[in-house]
């Protein structure tokens, strides 16, 4: 069972981001169930690490397109904030995930609700109306 399912309502209408975010979707998916299940630490690990990687390249295209785009500098500003601290929160969770840390399910939970559904939803939702001109 997924952990998040894609939807319509997660698109921000433009093509290539919608697929970037379903590709997120499958990975955060693929690392919940990993964990749940009490996979191989190597395996889990070797997921985070995809998910760490993909992200990154994900907010780099975002970025771009944002830039070209148009949009205004306070927007641009803001969301890359919010990037800077998601890349810091996903490599936090890393570092306490390597450290021996146990998370529980539910803190998981919480944090990719925050991390990746909260941020989708309301932050990248912003940007529509500039870059899908």
């Amino acid at each position: 069972m997924h952990y998040v399912n894609w939807s319509p309502l997660f698109s921000v209408k433009n093509p290539h981001i919608d697929q970037q975010h379903r590709r997120l979707f499958d990975l955060v998916n693929e690392f919940h169930s990993a964990y749940k299940s009490k996979e191989n630490k190597d395996y889990i690990f070797s997921v985070l690490n995809r998910l760490i990687k993909y992200t990154e390249e994900h907010f780099e295209d975002e970025e771009r397109l944002m830039r070209a785009s148009g949009c205004p500098k306070d927007l641009l500003e803001h969301h890359l904030k919010e990037h800077e601290k998601l890349i810091f929160d996903i490599f936090e969770l890393n570092n306490e995930l390597h450290a021996g840390k146990q998370k529980s399910i539910n803190e998981l939970e919480r944090f990719f609700d925050k991390w990746l559904i909260q941020h989708v939803l309301e932050e990248d939702k912003r940007y529509l109306d500039y870059v899908n001109k």
